[in-house]
C-alpha cells in the first residue's frame, strides 16, 4: 500500500463514475482541513510553547478530557511518553483505539468506491463514554 492510501484505491477504480469522484472529493476536502488544523495547531505550539486555551475550563474551571493533549501529542512525537502520560493519561490511553480506527482508512475506502457508509454510531459514542468517564474521573 501507498502513502496515500486513498489515491491508491482510486488508481484500483478503474475510470471512477461521478459519484465515486464526488466521494473522493469530499474525503480529500474533509481530510485536509483536518490535517491542514493539526499541522497549524502543532507549529503554532512549537513556536509559541502554547497550545489552544480550553474553552470548557475558562468557562467551568474543570479539566476538559482533552486538556493536556496537545502537550501530549507533542510528547509523544518525541518518545517521551512518560511526559505525555503526566500531560494527560488518556493520550496514551487512547493509542490503541486510535490505532482501531486506522481501519477506518479501509471503511473510507469502499466509501469512497461503492458509497457503502460503514460508519457505526456505537463506535462514536463508545469514545464519547470513555471521554466522560475520564473528565469526571480526573475532576474529582
Amino acid at each position: 500500500m501507498t502513502a496515500f492510501p486513498l489515491l491508491f484505491i482510486l488508481v484500483q477504480t478503474n475510470l471512477p463514475d461521478e459519484a465515486v469522484k464526488r466521494r473522493a472529493k469530499s474525503v480529500f476536502a474533509n481530510g485536509s482541513i483536518i490535517l491542514a488544523a493539526l499541522s497549524a495547531l502543532l507549529v503554532s505550539y512549537h513556536l509559541t510553547g502554547h497550545g489552544l486555551p480550553c474553552l470548557f475550563r475558562a468557562l467551568t474551571g474543570y479539566l476538559c478530557p482533552g486538556c493536556g493533549m496537545t502537550r501530549a501529542a507533542v510528547a509523544i512525537l518525541g518518545e517521551d511518553f512518560a511526559k505525555a502520560w503526566q500531560y494527560t493519561p488518556l493520550s496514551l490511553t487512547l493509542l490503541p483505539v486510535f490505532a482501531f480506527y486506522l481501519l477506518y482508512i479501509y471503511k473510507t475506502g469502499r466509501y469512497i468506491r461503492k458509497g457503502e457508509e460503514d460508519f457505526k454510531l456505537g463506535e462514536s459514542v463508545f469514545l464519547l463514554l470513555i471521554a466522560i468517564c475520564f473528565a469526571i474521573a480526573r475532576n474529582l
